[in-house]
């Protein structure tokens, strides 16, 4: 069913309507009374100037497919999180910054949300139901400058889409080589990320948990001693190759080095 015909269709007929269609009508919202169509399984609003969804669209309990790509959303409705039944979200070319945390609980196969400006990804976002079912995944072109460590409980065999972000955690590079590598990435990060607090709070460091990624910056907070800036920004540098570099390249001397240094420094001021 198409938009410009709908007018001409009796209520009757749009009542057993699966699919339908209201892509490039210069819409400015989604129809109120569509949730009347009890049977709709497909929704396509794509190419309007839609910037607001309404609550009601959480009564389509049929629906399996929404299309809301290039169009003027500023966020994702939390009434877009409540349908029970999705399985494909297409949220591309709006204006979003972020995606409700609602969206881990959503059962989708597939979640576009490319070309955005949106800059985070919650850390936890594949760790509910989400990550259960997703196979495609695709978040190309936004701001993003790191990774979720929760995408490493998605199934190797989906496909992620991360092209053209600002990416420092993990390297772009690996993108290439599929969602199994990224994911062998993030686990070795998390692993080494674990490692590393418990090496620091061995050494009676107390530490910034917040600063490790995507750029390590201002790790050692207080037990500094008379460590001078230059071997606290050394120490940051070190531990940022450790944990969000090219870990193939094993920057872990490195590290150990760092780390020793600004013990030794800490505990020859002790002494004095």
């Amino acid at each position: 069913v198409s938009c410009t015909t709908m007018a001409t269709l009796s209520y009757s007929v749009l009542f057993l309507a699966i699919f339908l269609d209201i892509s490039k009508n210069r819409l400015y919202y989604v129809p109120q009374n569509l949730h009347f169509l009890k049977n709709l399984k497909t929704l396509n609003a794509e190419s309007n100037n839609i910037d607001a969804v309404p609550d009601t669209i959480a009564k389509l309990a049929e629906l399996r497919v929404l299309n809301l790509s290039k169009n003027c959303l500023s966020d994702v409705p939390r009434s877009v999180c409540q349908l029970s039944s999705l399985t494909v979200l297409n949220i591309e070319k709006n204006g979003l910054f972020m995606i409700p945390e609602q969206v881990k609980n959503m059962s989708l196969i597939e979640l576009r949300i490319g070309h955005n400006q949106i800059s985070t990804l919650m850390d936890n976002l594949f760790s509910e139901q989400l990550g259960k079912t997703i196979k495609l995944f695709s978040c190309c072109e936004n701001n993003i400058l790191e990774l979720p460590s929760s995408l490493t409980l998605v199934s190797s065999n989906g496909v992620l889409e991360g092209d053209y972000n600002p990416l420092i955690s993990p390297p772009p590079a690996l993108l290439t080589e599929g969602l199994l590598i990224v994911q062998h990435y993030l686990s070795i990060r998390e692993n080494r990320r674990s490692q590393l607090i418990s090496m620091l709070e061995d050494e009676d460091f107390e530490i910034n948990r917040s600063g490790f990624t995507p750029r390590a910056s201002e790790i050692l907070e207080d037990g500094t001693g008379f460590l001078t800036p230059e071997d606290l920004a050394e120490f940051d540098v070190a531990v940022d190759e450790f944990l969000n570099g090219e870990y193939y390249k094993q920057p872990q001397r490195k590290l150990w080095r760092a780390l020793s240094s600004c013990a030794k420094t800490v505990r020859l001021s002790y002494t004095w």
